[in-house]
């Protein structure tokens, strides 16, 4: 009997799609992404300066008011 590990999945943010439908909102500034996701400040810097790559959930509260999904993000990366 084999123990079940966990399969680990390697994946990349497409900022450009993240960019592109904030500023289409008027959110020009991590800033502003903050103020519109709730999501951390910091998080977002890193991420879009490619430093970090956040939790899918992260994910999806970023892409979320703007309109984007999971499969937006990362569908291209995967």
């Amino acid at each position: 009997m084999g123990v079940n590990m966990p399969t680990l999945i390697s994946y990349s943010v497409r900022t450009d799609r993240l960019r592109s439908a904030a500023a289409a909102r008027g959110d020009h500034t991590g800033q502003a992404i903050h103020r519109t996701t709730g999501v951390s400040a910091g998080v977002i810097s890193r991420t879009l300066n490619g430093r970090t790559v956040p939790s899918l959930k992260t994910l999806i509260r970023l892409g979320a008011p703007y309109g984007l999904t999971l499969d937006d993000l990362v569908g291209d990366a995967l």
